[in-house]
Parts: structure tokens; sequence; C-alpha cells
């Protein structure tokens, strides 16, 4: 029985692949657009617009942006994708259409996301944080991550569907979420790196909050913005603000607290698990085409929430 059961589930696996695979690089291939080919915010733009008509159809737009990408790759394999990339299309235009319409829908959202934030970021001084506010930083979460987990569920219900309709939503509702919890450590794993090569994902008004610039968070720095002061999180503060703050001060190891006075969650007990059910009982931001759940309406509000702090959304 057990290995009747492992046959089908090796089946479904290699069925499953190509579709994954083949969504996760064109996905790859708009993330190199964003994150490893600098350029002014027009360049930016003209990149992004060629790698949309692309995937519309557009065969000049294709060629266009294989053959740009050919002069830099300088054996790099995300541009060597990108050179590529009428290969893939062609491989993807192949598959069925219920899962062509399920990735190119991902990879849309996605693309036309990293471009706003891209050129936006181009257009901006060097030292700028890539993300304004909180509710900016879970629009990010969904544009490069949430979409994604939809695009998979969706993959995963055409061959393995739900037992009733009711299941399947609430699957398409928590995909983002898990998207954004897998964006946040992603974030926080590359945090050091991030910031010395001038991204930070941390909002401005967190920043601005606490008197901090983002070379500041650089653990390697050395003076006195290596020595800035982050806060413990709030009991109630949202999710995306519990799990970055406290990590941000075990990267930093020289960052320590200091505000008060108000309850604080000792760093140390602010683990991955904890996190995660904190995270549980709250809902994010609904983002523009993202699936709903219950809920979601409900704003995120830190319990003491200063009346005067800036939530621009």
């Amino acid at each position: 029985m057990l290995d009747a059961t492992l046959s089908r589930d090796r089946t479904f696996c290699r069925a499953m692949l190509p579709r994954v695979s083949r969504g996760y690089l064109l996905c790859r291939a708009a993330d190199t657009l964003e994150d490893a080919w600098p350029g002014s915010a027009a360049e930016i733009g003209e990149r992004f617009d060629l790698f949309e008509a692309a995937l519309g159809g557009d065969g000049a737009a294709v060629a266009d942006l294989g053959r740009r990408a050919a002069q830099v790759q300088s054996g790099r394999s995300e541009f060597e994708l990108l050179a590529n990339l009428g290969r893939v299309l062609r491989v993807h235009a192949a598959l069925a259409a219920p899962d062509r319409e399920a990735i190119e829908t991902c990879v849309q959202t996605l693309a036309s996301g990293m471009r706003r934030y891209a050129t936006r970021a181009a257009a901006r001084a060097g030292s700028a944080p890539y993300l304004d506010d909180e509710p900016e930083l879970h629009d990010y979460c969904w544009v490069v991550a949430g979409c994604v987990g939809v695009m998979l569920t969706r993959l995963f219900a055409m061959r393995a569907p739900a037992p009733d309709p009711a299941l399947e939503q609430r699957r398409l509702a928590l995909a983002p979420v898990v998207g954004e919890a897998l964006q946040l450590t992603n974030i926080l794993l590359d945090w050091p790196v991030d910031v010395r090569r001038g991204r930070c994902f941390v909002p401005r008004a967190w920043l601005d909050e606490w008197g901090l610039e983002p070379a500041g968070l650089d653990p390697g720095a050395r003076g006195a913005r290596a020595r800035a002061r982050l806060p413990r999180p709030d009991p109630g503060a949202p999710p995306a603000r519990a799990a970055v703050l406290p990590v941000a001060g075990a990267v930093g190891g020289g960052l320590v607290a200091s505000r008060a006075p108000r309850p604080r969650v000792p760093v140390g007990t602010a683990t991955p698990e904890a996190v995660a059910r904190r995270a549980v009982g709250r809902r994010p931001r609904v983002a523009a085409g993202r699936p709903r759940c219950a809920g979601d309406a409900a704003p995120l509000r830190p319990a003491g929430l200063k009346p005067d702090r800036r939530r621009r959304r």
C-alpha cells in the first residue's frame, strides 16, 4: 500500500515539476530585471516594458531583451536566462491553457509591481530605503512572493483539488500569507548584504520613528551609526514589525534596545515560532487582485500606536 502511494506521489511530482519550474524561471527573469541589472529609472522601465511585451507574445521584444542581456551576461546564469527568454516562453506556450493562465497572472503581477518599485528606487538617492512604510512592505511582499504562492496553489489544485469549494478558497486566501512570511524571512537572511549594497527593505517610516538611517543597520559598520539603537517589538505589534526588528538586533550584534516606557518582548522570546503564531492571528492588508479571506478588512494597528505616526497607503 505504501509503495503504491509513493508511486502515485512520484507521478504527481514528475507531472508538476515542469509547470512549477517554468513558472519559477519567468519569475526569476523578472527578479533579474529588478535586482541584478542596474540603470536609470528610464532604462529599468524600458527593460520591464520589453519583458511584459514578451510575455504578451511580442517576438521583437523577446529578441531585443535577449540581445541586451547577452551583451552583459559575463557568464552569470541570471543573464543567460534572460538571453534565452524566447526558449523559456516557447516551452511555456506548450503548457495547457489553465496552467499558462495561472503562471501568466502571477508573472504579470510580479513584473508590474517590481517595475513600480525598481524605477522609483532608481530615481531616488542611493541611500533611500526601498519602501516608504508598513503598507508598502505588505504590498511588496505580495507582488514578489504572495502572488507566487497563489500561482502554486492554483497549479496544485488543478491536480489535487480540495474536497469542497470552501476549502479551496481558504487555501487561496492563505497562500499570500505564506508568501509574505517567506519573503520576510529572505529579507532578514539577506539583511547585511542588502544594506551594504544600498538596498534597505526596512520601511522609511520605521527608521524615521527611531532616528535611524539605512547605513546604521549595517552590522559591519563602525562609528555612531553602527551603534544605532533599535526597539524591541510591542506585544501587539503587526507581524511584519514583530519579525523584522528583533532579528535586526541579533544581526547587528551591537544594536540594542532603547525606548521606554512600554511593555517589551525580550529579544530571546521573539522566536520564528512565536512570530508565526502571532502572524496567524492577524491579517495583512489586502493588495489589489489578491484573494481575500475573512477578516482582511481589519486594519493592522499595534496597541498603543501614537496618533501622529504616519500610515500612508
